[in-house]
């Protein structure tokens, strides 16, 4: 209902899902079937918690877009690069 109500332009597939996916048909056939939802209504989706190079190369192949994880880098503050802009006036 969010999805259809809504009209969003990414949705973020849950990270206990991807973790799991390769071990599991089901949770592998429901990311893949919220994937192919998501191309029907024109959005983009992010996969959490991608850790390795299988679960990457799976999300591909079901078209996931974007990712996020230990596989691409560790968490960082979000305006850590940010600071010396603050000081330009």
């Amino acid at each position: 209902d969010y999805l259809r109500s809504l009209h969003v332009d990414y949705v973020k597939i849950d990270g206990s899902y991807i973790r799991s996916m390769v071990s599991s048909s089901r949770d592998a056939a429901f990311v893949s079937a919220i994937a192919s939802l998501c191309i029907g209504i024109n959005a983009d989706t992010i996969a959490e918690m991608v850790e390795k190079q299988e679960e990457a190369d799976l999300l591909k192949t079901m078209g996931i877009k974007y990712a996020q994880g230990w596989l691409y880098g560790k968490p960082s503050p979000i305006f850590a690069g940010l600071e010396h802009e603050e000081k330009v006036a």
